[in-house]
């Protein structure tokens, strides 16, 4: 654009040179009725182009040797395929008289009315003008001595009506400039020159145009190519098939521009702009403006609302489950860039509640690299989210939720970054002091390290996505510890029978397109303990004198008023499967009670299917019991069904009658034997606390005392057995 300003200024700097010699000469060499002749050959022997004057030439002598013209042609350069190379439809210029007799030359306004130039370059790179420009520098530079007369400007130029053709066919390019009109003070003083322009400009090959008006007062240095603009004001209309409604307005005003097209420069200290409803201010310079541009400067992006925003884009806006979200919105960056790479090296953006601060890079804008370092203060992700539907009054299980992994998103991607988050709230969650690293490369992404502060303890994490494969890879390694267990599945879960204080692991890997596909297909290991907590919404200890109860044929004990079971340790570790749990190592200690047992949990539906036993402890409250006097270290089989937020809990009567009739049986072999049962250590049990469980990943625990009693007595029966019938 810049390189077609200076061809437009050097063609019409020709024109007025050509008017100002006709209003100079022609008066004192010859009659009207010959000028144009030969005004056409004068033409003609200086450009080598033909002239032609279809309308009236007129001149007069004083005060003003001026002239005018109308309905001239300039024939195109030899083999162009426009028949004209300019033509003006009226054209007049005068010159003062009395100044000439000082050698001064004083200009009075030029006026261009419906001026046509046509403009083109072949394929080999050969234009239409070159042979004026050679022409015009050759007449400088035969010039011997100092100049006749010195030039004191021009009073004014008015150009009204014009259009320029520029069609460029080894670059590609077509662009045409019509309804051009230029009004300007007095130029070629030392005083700055106010300026009116309008015109539209369209792009041939990409259908793109733009309506410009524009108004500044430019102080020019011709001779230097340094031009200042003072009150600078731009309106454009830009149209464009890709643009939102088609159309586009943008409105620019800058106080003072500095442009020095020698040094290739250009300084705007300071501008507002108006555009898709937004409210821009900043400032801006740069370098190599020609060659290569490189720049800096600042941005500010005024209070807006982002919903807002989308509208005028065109773009549907995010349904969210805070109808207030994405309204409030601000930005202030700094900035350094070039053609190949942008860095935004200081970033302070808020949406709604959120602040961000920080810096991000991007190199090689062809297959861009990102490089980042932000910190977030706090955002609630719930918040943009879409809303439940009525439909969903329930958490769905994991296997039937269907969000697709964001596959797609990573593809092209490079990005290498790391967030720091004050606080986040997500998927019901509450985290703090939260960082995360970021890697996408090769379609895969990875979250490491993760941190973070997490319900009175501290969370890590490994994540990773691999979208490289045909199927989708999915792998967590995460850790907890000292985690207030209750807080966080009442978030998670709207309210879980579990509390306590947690620690754990959970290394799982899962191939699918969607959360649910990954559920059925999860595969790893899981580990848990739970100390000092409860399970809520159930008393294993009413359950089992219930069981018995009714075992017994006996009226129910009454239900207690506190629905909980409290316990000092539970534990479990777990192998993954296709999508299911399983645990065979699930023990708990409870103040008269040790369980143990396992089973499966499906995660993708959250299904339970855990079969325990049982173990009641001696204690005071128990021998108080008027159910049984005898229930300490007795075995109870309890079977929990159900889902992990709703459990069910059953004694197994059919393994309870097995577990009867065999101590039954034991007691009287064991009496016909001459055997007694040792005594019971739990009876001596002085009531302290057993000690509390190690973090996750904890080794076999050592076997309750009572269990090995039992099994003890159960082999020598069976020694005894094996001797009295003579067996092997």
């Amino acid at each position: 654009m810049i390189k077609l300003i200076k061809i437009l200024a050097g063609i019409l700097g020709t024109f007025i040179l050509l008017l100002i010699l006709a209003a100079l000469l022609l008066p004192l060499m010859f009659d009207k009725d010959d000028l144009k002749e030969t005004l056409a050959a004068q033409v003609l022997e200086r450009t080598g182009r033909e002239l032609t004057i279809a309308g009236d030439l007129d001149f007069s002598v004083f005060p003003w040797l001026a002239v005018e013209v109308n309905q001239i042609t300039l024939g195109n350069a030899e083999g162009f395929a426009a028949e004209s190379f300019a033509e003006i439809g009226q054209a007049s210029l005068g010159v003062r008289l009395l100044p000439l007799l000082k050698k001064k030359i004083e200009v009075g306004e030029v006026i261009l009315d419906d001026f046509v130039l046509n403009l083109a370059v072949k394929a080999n790179g050969k234009n239409n003008w070159q042979d004026l420009v050679e022409t015009d520098e050759a007449a400088g530079e035969s010039t011997d001595g100092e100049a006749v007369f010195d030039s004191q400007g021009v009073a004014g130029l008015t150009i009204r009506n014009a259009l320029i053709d520029y069609q460029d066919d080894s670059a590609n390019t077509h662009y045409t400039l019509s309804d051009f009109s230029l009004e300007s003070g007095a130029l070629g003083g030392d005083q700055p020159v106010p300026l009116e322009l309008a015109m539209r400009l369209d792009d041939h090959v990409s259908g793109q145009s733009a309506q410009v008006e524009a108004w500044a007062v430019i102080d020019a240095n011709m001779a230097e190519s340094r031009f200042d603009f003072a009150d600078l004001v731009v309106q454009l209309e830009i149209a464009a098939p890709d643009l939102p409604g088609g159309s586009q307005r943008i409105s620019l005003k800058a106080p003072e521009v500095r442009a020095d097209l020698e040094a290739q420069t250009l300084s705007v200290e300071s501008f507002e702009l108006l555009m898709l409803g937004l409210q821009l201010s900043g400032g801006i310079g740069a370098t190599n403006i020609i060659d290569g541009p490189a720049y800096s400067g600042q941005l500010r992006i005024d209070d807006f609302s982002p919903r807002e925003l989308f509208t005028q884009l065109r773009i549907e806006a995010p349904v969210t489950a805070d109808p207030d979200a994405l309204t409030r919105g601000r930005a202030e960056l700094r900035f350094d860039g070039n053609n190949r790479s942008l860095a935004l090296t200081q970033i302070d953006m808020r949406l709604d509640q959120s602040q961000l601060s920080g810096e991000l890079s991007v190199r090689n804008f062809a297959r861009p690299a990102i490089d980042f370092e932000l910190s977030l203060d706090q955002i609630e992700v719930d918040r943009y989210l879409e809303p439940a539907t009525d439909s969903a009054t329930e958490t769905l299980p994991l296997g039937e939720t269907n969000i697709e992994l964001p596959v797609d998103m990573l593809e092209g991607l490079n990005i290498t970054g790391q967030f720091t988050i004050g606080t986040v709230v997500s998927a019901g969650m509450t985290f703090t002091d939260m960082v995360a690293g970021l890697t996408v490369k090769n379609k895969r992404l990875r979250l490491h390290p993760v941190s973070a502060l997490f319900y009175g303890g501290t969370y890590s994490g490994d994540i990773r996505l691999d979208g490289s494969a045909d199927l989708p890879v999915l792998s967590i390694n995460e850790r907890i510890e000292g985690i207030q267990f209750e807080k966080m599945a009442a978030d998670l879960f709207d309210g879980a029978p579990l509390s306590g204080t947690a620690q754990g692991h959970a290394r799982l890997r899962g191939e699918g397109r969607t959360s649910g596909q990954v559920s059925r297909r999860l595969a790893g290991d899981i580990g848990l303990a739970l100390n000092d907590g409860a399970w809520e919404g159930t008393n294993i200890w009413y359950e089992i004198r219930k069981a018995l109860a009714l075992f017994k044929a006996k009226p129910p004990p009454e239900k207690p008023a506190e629905n909980r079971t409290v316990f000092s340790r539970m534990q479990a570790t777990a192998t993954v499967k296709e999508g299911v749990m399983t645990t065979e190592d699930m023990i708990a200690e409870l103040p008269f009670l040790n369980l143990s047992g396992g089973g499966t949990i499906d995660i993708a539906s959250s299904k339970i299917n855990l079969s325990l036993v049982a173990v009641v402890r001696s204690d005071p409250e128990l021998l108080a019991d008027g159910l049984d006097k005898n229930i300490a270290g007795k075995r109870f089989p309890l079977k929990i069904s159900g889902t992990f937020t709703d459990p069910k809990i059953q004694p197994d009567f059919a393994a309870l009658l097995k577990e009867e009739v065999k101590e039954k049986l034991f007691e009287k072999l064991g009496g016909l034997l001459g055997m007694k049962p040792q005594a019971n250590p739990a009876e001596g049990d002085t009531g302290q606390e057993k000690p509390h469980a190690q973090p996750a990943d904890p080794e076999e625990a050592p076997q309750d005392p009572e269990e090995q009693q039992k099994e003890d007595l159960e082999e020598k029966i069976k020694d005894k057995l094996k001797d009295l019938f003579g067996g092997g």
